[in-house]
C-alpha cells in the first residue's frame, strides 16, 4: 500500500469518528491535514505516471511478447492496522520516562510509526509501532528505580533507636544532676594558708597571740 492509500484511509477512519463527534477540534484540524498531504502526494502521483508513460519504448510489430512460465504468487492481504485515529493507546513519555495515555493522530512509514498525543500534556511524539500499547503496560522501569532506592536506604532499626534515646537521656539526667551536688570539705584538703599539712585540721593558721597581764602596783604613801 503506498503512502497516499495510507493517508486516504486515515482520512476515512477520522471522518467515520467525527460522525459520532463533529465538534472534535483536533480531529477536524487533522482531517484538514491529511486532505493537504492527499491532494500533494495526488499531484505527485499524476506527474510520475505521466513520465513512466513517456519512458516506455515502443515495441516492434513483429517481436512476440516474452511469456513469462514462472508461476505469479498472488499479492498478500493488507494486514488490519494495529491503530486507528483518535484511539486511546499508552506510551513512555521521552523526557520523563513515564507511562502515560495518548490518542493515536497517524500512523505512517508502512505502519512502522505511529504519531500520538498526550492527553495531559497535549505534547506530539512520534514512536516505533512496538513502544505503543493498546492497555497501560506494568511499568517495569520505575518499579525498577523504586526498588533499588529501597535497597540502598538502611531500614531503621526500632530497638537501636531506643537503646540510643534512652542512652542520651541518662547522660543527661547525669549532667543535671552533677551541678546540683555539693563537695563536702575533706579532712584531707590542705589549706591554702603557707605551712599547711595534709590531715591536720586547721593546719597552717598561726598561733592565737596570748594577752599581756599587767600586774597592778601600790604607790607608796
Amino acid at each position: 500500500m503506498s503512502e497516499l492509500e495510507e493517508y486516504k484511509e486515515q482520512l476515512a477512519e477520522i471522518e467515520e469518528t467525527l460522525t459520532n463527534d463533529p465538534q472534535n477540534e483536533e480531529l477536524l484540524a487533522l482531517k484538514a491535514e491529511l486532505l493537504d498531504l492527499i491532494a500533494l502526494l495526488g499531484q505527485d502521483d499524476d506527474k510520475t505516471k505521466e513520465k513512466q508513460e513517456t519512458s516506455i519504448p515502443e515495441q516492434p510489430a513483429l517481436e512476440k511478447p516474452l511469456l513469462h512460465t514462472e508461476s505469479v504468487t498472488p499479492p498478500a492481504e493488507a494486514s488490519v492496522p494495529p491503530f486507528t485515529a483518535g484511539q486511546t493507546v499508552w506510551a513512555r513519555t521521552k523526557l520523563e520516562k513515564q507511562i502515560k495515555e495518548a490518542r493515536v493522530i497517524s500512523v505512517s512509514g508502512n505502519r512502522k510509526t505511529v504519531t500520538i498525543t498526550f492527553i495531559d500534556s497535549s505534547i506530539t511524539e512520534s514512536y516505533a509501532i512496538e513502544e505503543v500499547h493498546k492497555e497501560r503496560p506494568k511499568d517495569t522501569l520505575n518499579k525498577y528505580k523504586k526498588q533499588q532506592q529501597k535497597a540502598t536506604t538502611k531500614p531503621k532499626d526500632d530497638k537501636y533507636e531506643q537503646a540510643l534515646n534512652k542512652s542520651a537521656q541518662s547522660w543527661q539526667n547525669f549532667n543535671k544532676k552533677g551541678k546540683k551536688v555539693k563537695k563536702d570539705k575533706s579532712m584531707f584538703s590542705t589549706s591554702d594558708a603557707i605551712g599547711s599539712k595534709v590531715g591536720v585540721v586547721g593546719s597552717g593558721k598561726p598561733m592565737s597571740e596570748k594577752k599581756k597581764v599587767h600586774q597592778h602596783r601600790f604607790s607608796p604613801y
